[in-house]
């Protein structure tokens, strides 16, 4: 067996479902998705916003022992922030832990909810001129919550996709540095889809670490050319290259259940940024498979203060690795997302494998997400027949508005055309 074809793939951003107050643990214990993500590779997932109900839910499951691989979860910095300061650790507990806070500043590039600094160009639903989405959260709020990890030694991952909501993120760390400090405290940029290179370069100066998501060029690439940012702004989604360029580590996830959880296609849209329809968006931003491959495990194995035992496979480390159907390095880059998860093996015991039968199949396309896509795209059709409009005045109105935003998407994205919109 080729070295190579056995990598320590510990750490990538992911969203498990978000489980409710009335929440049945023994239903929650056998729909927990870590078997899911065990079977594509991972020996680590993250819980990207939580509530301290679900996150008590969670630790439930993990004392049950519901738990093959490592959860790391981040709880919602405008809730309970006492739960957060009580609860946040650096170490696990029957495979969980409470990592720190969570903040969400705006919405999705591709369902025109990301708050821009410029208007959105060619928007598929009903907008008004010159509309550049919008905030989830006032200034006010954003400027007190990132001030408040900083204050009480909180790790901070923030959800931002638009220019206009990164612009209010950076501002609000430097406030919050110029308050307390600069000391390193590997806070998260998450998503960053829409990033000048000059917010690029203030991050790094910031010390915030991006957590990209190149994988949005295959799924959304073409939608973005076409209608949210245009074919020049499109060319720099997720800009890989920006964030090389300054020397600084980065991030590559799927943001479950947003994109399927496919490693080998996150792997293969950081290497290739190519699209559905075959346009590569952003040649620029390609990077080598190396360091896509670092992306996926010892970086963010480094975002989550878990270095020195995760993210690769050397002495001293937990056997934590997967074992792939052929080495990544040595095939043609455009089959990389061809590649098979054989085996996952989590602290030296093995957590996933692949039969033959399924091995034969796994590389083809998932018919479970088409008919998720075509399911959302007809209650899309079904709600915008009763929808009047755009409400912008509340937050409950931003997230009914969020969710609108995504089913207008789907129902376009499946009608778009043959070649973009269906696997």
């Amino acid at each position: 067996m080729s070295y190579a074809r056995v990598l320590a793939l510990s750490a990538t951003l992911v969203t498990a479902p978000a489980l409710g107050a009335t929440a049945d643990l023994d239903t929650v214990s056998k729909n927990v998705p870590s078997a899911l993500w065990a079977g594509h590779g991972y020996t680590m997932a993250q819980e990207g916003r939580t509530s301290p109900v679900a996150a008590e839910i969670l630790r439930e499951v993990a004392r049950d022992g519901g738990l093959p691989i490592d959860v790391v979860a981040y709880s919602d910095v405008l809730a309970d922030r006492s739960y957060i300061i009580d609860n946040a650790a650096r170490t696990y507990q029957n495979r969980y832990r409470l990592g720190g806070a969570k903040l969400t500043i705006d919405g999705s590039p591709q369902g025109f909810t990301a708050w821009r600094d410029r208007p959105y160009y060619d928007p598929v639903g009903e907008y008004p001129p010159g509309y550049v989405g919008y905030p989830a959260v006032t200034n006010e709020r954003v400027l007190e919550a990132v001030d408040w990890p900083y204050e009480n030694d909180i790790q901070l991952l923030t959800h931002s996709n638009g220019e206009a909501a990164s612009d209010l993120l950076i501002a609000a760390h430097a406030a919050a540095q110029e308050a307390h400090g600069a000391a390193s405290r590997r806070d998260v940029l998450v998503h960053g889809q829409f990033l000048r290179e000059d917010q690029v370069a203030a991050f790094d100066q910031l010390g915030i670490f991006p957590s990209l998501f190149p994988m949005h060029t295959f799924y959304w690439g073409d939608w973005h050319r076409d209608h949210t940012v245009g074919p020049v702004n499109a060319e720099n989604i997720s800009p890989t290259g920006w964030v090389l360029a300054h020397g600084m580590r980065f991030g590559s996830h799927h943001d479950a259940p947003v994109a399927f959880p496919d490693s080998m296609r996150i792997l293969d849209a950081t290497v290739t940024r190519r699209s559905r329809s075959g346009d590569i968006i952003g040649p620029a931003h390609r990077v080598d498979v190396i360091t896509a491959l670092k992306a996926m495990t010892l970086w963010p194995a480094w975002q989550h203060y878990e270095e020195h035992w995760k993210g690769s496979i050397e002495a001293g480390k937990l056997a934590d690795f997967v074992i792939l159907s052929a080495d990544p390095t040595a095939v043609d880059p455009e089959t990389l997302d061809q590649l098979k998860v054989l085996e996952t093996i989590k602290e030296g015991a093995s957590v996933f494998a692949l039969d033959g039968d399924v091995a034969a199949t796994a590389g083809a396309a998932n018919p479970a997400l088409t008919r998720m896509l075509q399911a959302l795209g007809t209650h899309g059709a079904q709600s915008n027949s009763a929808h009047d409009g755009h409400g912008h005045g509340t937050h409950a109105a931003t997230a009914t508005c969020m969710s609108d935003g995504i089913l207008n998407l789907t129902t376009a994205m499946l009608g778009e055309r043959p070649g973009t919109a269906k696997e």
